[in-house]
């Protein structure tokens, strides 16, 4: 997940340092059991594929930070 966030920030920098101005595109559809297909477009274009276990991971450092930026405890699981 992290080399997928990575591209989404190079695309974006990069469209920023040609144009000034920039589009992402990320477009995601149900792969194979389990698989996820993400498709990033800018002007150039990245695929990968993550599984359903990465995205939950995520999700649950995301709570974290999100409960950790309001004040809160992050939930214990």
């Amino acid at each position: 997940m992290t080399t997928l966030f990575s591209h989404i920030h190079y695309l974006l920098l990069q469209s920023w340092n040609e144009t000034g101005y920039g589009q992402i595109i990320i477009d995601s559809q149900r792969g194979r059991r389990g698989k996820i297909q993400v498709i990033i477009r800018g002007s150039t274009h990245y695929s990968c594929t993550i599984t359903d276990e990465d995205v939950q991971q995520m999700m649950q450092e995301f709570e974290k930070l999100r409960c950790c930026l309001n004040g809160n405890t992050p939930p214990v699981k």
